[in-house]
């Protein structure tokens, strides 16, 4: 063997047994559980689907940066339910409320961030870094069992 392609050799090995997928292959929810068990396998559950082993504490909702725009620009959403925003872009966002009470940080193309909603409310956000991406979240309380 060639000195310093072990691990490229490796990767090599992984992609052709599908365990690593290539940047802009889809995102499958069986190879980013396998890989980040259970992390990550909470955010890829369909939406609207219960989080797994939190059934009854809120439903998952999925909130994507395509082209420039937060698609839904308008969600709602309970008290308890998650929202994962997914950066579908080939540039950098983030999801920033207009008035400063939470931020993503900036997120890579792919890169996603998720938020519990902790108290009902109506919420106007943005990308910090392109100012014109708005859109708006209204978190119910949720209604007695």
């Amino acid at each position: 063997m060639i000195p310093g392609t072990g691990s490229l050799l490796a990767l090599l090995a992984a992609l052709l047994a599908g365990a690593v997928a290539p940047a802009d292959a889809p995102l499958r929810a069986e190879t980013i559980a396998s890989a980040h068990m259970p992390l990550l396998a909470e955010a890829v559950a369909p939406p609207g689907a219960p989080l797994p082993g939190l059934a009854g504490h809120g439903t998952r909702h999925v909130v994507e940066m395509r082209a420039f725009a937060f698609a839904p620009a308008e969600l709602e959403v309970e008290v308890g339910d998650t929202v994962v925003w997914l950066n579908r872009d080939p540039v950098p966002h983030t999801a920033s409320d207009s008035l400063g009470a939470w931020d993503s940080g900036t997120l890579a193309a792919g890169a996603r961030w998720t938020w519990v909603a902790r108290a009902p409310g109506r919420v106007s956000y943005l990308c910090a870094l392109h100012p014109a991406m708005r859109a708006v979240l209204t978190v119910r309380a949720r209604p007695a069992p």
